[in-house]
């Protein structure tokens, strides 16, 4: 998956994150973390990676088919927080040598999953301490109610996956299906769908 470098800037870019990311951005130490952007229905928009340079720049690597996606999903909030969202000038996404295993979206899944879809409360990518964004009521009330969730997103490796594959394996209980295998770095590498219940 090619990634893209994108530039955030304002003086309140520290509140403009809070409010729009599922990450916590209140303590003035935190500078870098993984997080996600997510709708008003709390659908994952995008998973980024966000490094602030100071409290008036940050630099986010999302994936280069979500970069108009985002922009559009931005475009609202933008004017009212008074924070600019552009095309970075040096491609950060290489230097930062970015090997984390993570849910990258293409284009036609975001909007689709939640955050709990995507596993992303276990990869430590929502924060429920932090106040109100957008989206964090969905992502509240799924985690306090549901105590198994019928989806997770897991990764597998394996060195025989046919390219075309959308079923891996089924069951009378358990199916797995490939979302992508063009998400990760390695080849060997895809995410998968799983109805495994988990508490």
């Amino acid at each position: 998956m090619k990634l893209n470098t994108v530039l955030f800037t304002g003086k309140n870019l520290r509140q403009f994150l809070q409010a729009y990311t599922t990450s916590c951005w209140a303590d003035q130490s935190v500078s870098a973390q993984w997080t996600a952007f997510l709708n008003a229905k709390g659908r994952v928009v995008t998973i980024a990676y966000i490094k602030l340079m100071d409290e008036n720049a940050a630099y986010g690597v999302i994936p280069l088919a979500i970069t108009p996606m985002l922009l559009a999903h931005l475009k609202p909030y933008l004017p009212f927080a008074r924070v600019a969202f552009s095309q970075a000038e040096h491609e950060l996404a290489c230097s930062w040598s970015i090997t984390q295993p993570t849910p990258w979206l293409s284009e036609q899944h975001t909007d689709h999953f939640t955050a709990h879809d995507l596993s992303l409360d276990v990869l430590g990518y929502l924060s429920f301490k932090k106040g109100c964004y957008l989206g964090q009521e969905i992502v509240a009330r799924m985690h306090a109610r549901i105590t198994a969730h019928k989806h997770r997103l897991v990764l597998i490796a394996s060195q025989k996956l046919p390219s075309d594959i959308d079923l891996l394996y089924q069951s009378n209980s358990l199916s797995l299906s490939v979302l992508s295998r063009d998400l990760f770095m390695s080849l060997t590498d895809c995410q998968v769908w799983d109805n495994i219940q988990t508490a």
